[in-house]
């Protein structure tokens, strides 16, 4: 038996403190998880920031994100070799010139990426099997970094859709407070005219040329690997169970050949869903975040991620997945840390400790989730046939 592992962890983002860490300072965010994942072939993770050497760039709100390049550095002590998703509704956050910065900093410390700067696609070589990987977003913030492409940049970021743009006649609606303009919106709210029953992140955007794009990537990536797993930036914000959209497109994707799907975005676990030789993961979670620990929300589990471990034996060609939860907290010296749950029980010391552990079970029986096996670590979750 040769089996071979891939590790799928959430997003990893800073905040505008953090950011300007020193690289001592930084790494120790990720002082419980380093080395962790020696045992797995590849890691791969969703770079939710920009970065950039220039320490001018770097995060200075809340919702528009940029790191110092030795982030990197940083995130390499968790092990193995990394490759990093970096189609996300921030990797425009600070202009197409550090879109292309940041892949050229992956490329100078030797890390594998997907998802912008025209990489579509990657290919992992597990013994006899080769696995594909493709990454793409619903959006990049437009609406609010205003960093919209042009006929020539557009295939710097994988999208599935257009970017999002406020329509002149939808901006009036939304903003506009008479009485005559009140009830035309809640007239279209109610019938779902213009989507104004959503926020603007969680918009449909068709575009006949992207969704070909992936489709036709989709079956390239089919032909040439024994096994696809679409990775996806999308959904909305701490909403407790997947958008349509997230469904609509992944279901799409299981349709066309895609037997794993794992998603990002939402900033909290959502449910996984299995059935008929198919694996999908709505949303992963922040991997680190300040999000419900330092800042709300603080009732969405958001403190909480998922990874989920893809064995691999290419004998067999079968693939086992199973889960394990990590858990973010503030630790002692007042900075945020990352660790597997399991280890947190035994061997982080941490005043509300008996807080969390409640909040991990009541996350646990919102999500169907075995907490007897999910709290000992890796847990089963359902094997697929290649």
């Amino acid at each position: 038996m040769h089996k071979h592992k891939i590790s799928f962890i959430g997003d990893v983002m800073l905040n505008k403190d953090e950011v300007k860490y020193d690289i001592a300072k930084m790494t120790s965010i990720f002082k419980y998880v380093k080395g962790y994942f020696d045992s797995s072939d590849y890691l791969v993770l969703n770079l939710e920031t920009p970065l950039s050497k220039n320490r001018s760039m770097l995060t200075k709100e809340r919702y528009s994100f940029c790191s110092p390049e030795y982030l990197v550095d940083s995130i390499k002590t968790l092990g193995s070799k990394q490759v990093y998703l970096t189609a996300n509704n921030h990797c425009l956050d600070r202009g197409i010139d550090v879109l292309h910065e940041t892949s050229d900093i992956l490329e100078e410390k030797y890390v594998l990426h997907i998802g912008t700067n025209g990489f579509d696609k990657l290919f992992l070589q597990c013994g006899k099997l080769k696995i594909s990987i493709i990454n793409f977003t619903y959006g990049t913030n437009a609406f609010n970094n205003k960093q919209y492409l042009n006929s020539e940049e557009e295939n710097q970021v994988c999208l599935l859709q257009n970017q999002e743009k406020e329509n002149f006649l939808v901006k009036t609606l939304e903003r506009k407070n008479n009485f005559f303009i009140k009830c035309i919106r809640k007239t279209f709210k109610i019938f779902h005219i213009f989507q104004l029953n959503l926020p603007i992140y969680e918009r449909e955007n068709f575009s006949f040329k992207k969704r070909k794009h992936l489709l036709n990537l989709v079956d390239f990536c089919l032909n040439k690997s024994d096994l696809l797993v679409s990775c996806l930036h999308i959904g909305g914000q701490y909403n407790p169970k997947p958008t349509k959209y997230n469904k609509k497109i992944t279901r799409l994707l299981n349709k066309h050949g895609s037997k794993v799907v794992i998603n990002n975005h939402e900033h909290r676990i959502q449910n996984s869903y299995f059935d008929k030789n198919v694996a999908v993961f709505y949303s992963l979670g922040n991997f680190i975040g300040i999000n419900g620990v330092t800042i709300d929300p603080f009732d969405t589990f958001s403190r909480f991620s998922l990874c989920v471990h893809l064995y691999i034996d290419d004998e067999s060609r079968d693939i086992s997945l199973f889960n394990e939860i990590f858990v973010s907290f503030e630790d002692d010296d007042g900075v945020v840390r990352v660790s597997p749950y399991h280890i947190f029980l035994k061997e982080c010391k941490y005043e509300n400790k008996k807080e969390i552990i409640a909040e991990f079970e009541k996350m646990c029986d919102f999500l169907k989730i075995n907490k007897s096996y999910a709290q000992k670590g890796e847990f089963f979750v359902c094997e697929i046939k290649i």
